[in-house]
């Protein structure tokens, strides 16, 4: 009797867990197919952001879809993007991926330029019809929120001389701030994400440091998405650019720029 009874009892558990199992690897299963379907809502939330222009819809000249005059609509549209952005008189940034170049400016004149050393572009974005094209890019785009491994304004602590000699001798000390790799991810409207890396990692710690920073992405991006599955939402998508370009150059650009610049993107 007692064994019939374990034999029942060691049954039901094991039903138990297998059904415990089974409801996890479903889970598992719709979160992913959530994850995989944002790229799709992501052009459907582009599309209609369009559509809901009606003076921008009005205005469009069906000659522009031509696929031989992309290239030509492309460096108008970044054009457009730069008159609007030189109404600003606060430093701004521009990355233009047609010449390789991020550079920054005020009330549209250059004051400083930096080579991109390598590019990777999201996919996604290559495959963006011309029309939504022109309504993301023919305008500056702002930046939402940063995250960095750099010192946003840099301070150095020292003690004022007792005298004209000590005053001599500190101005001979070389630069003591202690400088990390240099790594940015920027947030732009509608979504749009920058990565800007280093483009040498010489150090081992350059390599932690580049470990580390891209863990906390990942571990933002997981608990953000796992959010909004367990809300019932869509997964966000986040088309991303990575640019790789020197370290000072970096170091400079992320600097300069205010807390919530506007940003003008030329893609290739």
């Amino acid at each position: 009797m007692n064994t019939t009874k374990k034999a029942n009892t060691g049954g039901k558990q094991s039903r138990i867990s297998l059904g415990i199992i089974f409801l996890f690897l479903y889970l598992v299963f719709f979160f992913m197919m959530s994850i995989a379907m944002a790229p799709y809502h992501k052009k459907k939330e582009v599309e209609a952001l369009v559509l809901h222009d009606s003076l921008f819809v009005t205005a469009w000249d069906t000659t522009w879809n031509h696929t031989a005059l992309a290239k030509d609509v492309k460096m108008y549209t970044y054009v457009q993007a730069k008159l609007k952005q030189a109404i600003s008189d606060s430093i701004q940034l521009t990355v233009n991926l047609a010449d390789s170049t991020v550079y920054l400016s005020i009330s549209g004149v250059k004051i400083h330029c930096a080579p991109i050393t390598h590019i990777e572009q999201d996919s996604w974005l290559d495959h963006l019809a011309i029309q939504p094209y022109v309504k993301l890019f023919s305008q500056p785009l702002v930046m939402k929120s940063s995250m960095a491994t750099i010192m946003k304004e840099p301070v150095v602590v020292r003690q004022a001389p007792k005298d004209t000699l000590e005053a001599a001798a500190n101005a001979l000390k070389p630069d003591t701030l202690v400088q990390n790799a240099a790594f940015v991810k920027m947030e732009l409207e509608h979504g749009l994400t920058l990565l800007f890396e280093q483009d040498k990692n010489s150090r081992l710690g350059d390599h932690w440091i580049h470990f580390t920073f891209a863990a906390r992405m990942c571990i933002q991006t997981l608990f953000d998405s796992l959010s909004r599955f367990c809300t019932l939402q869509h997964q966000e998508y986040h088309p991303t650019i990575r640019i790789k370009m020197p370290v000072e150059d970096l170091r400079a650009v992320y600097r300069a720029i205010p807390h919530h610049p506007e940003v003008v993107l030329h893609l290739e």
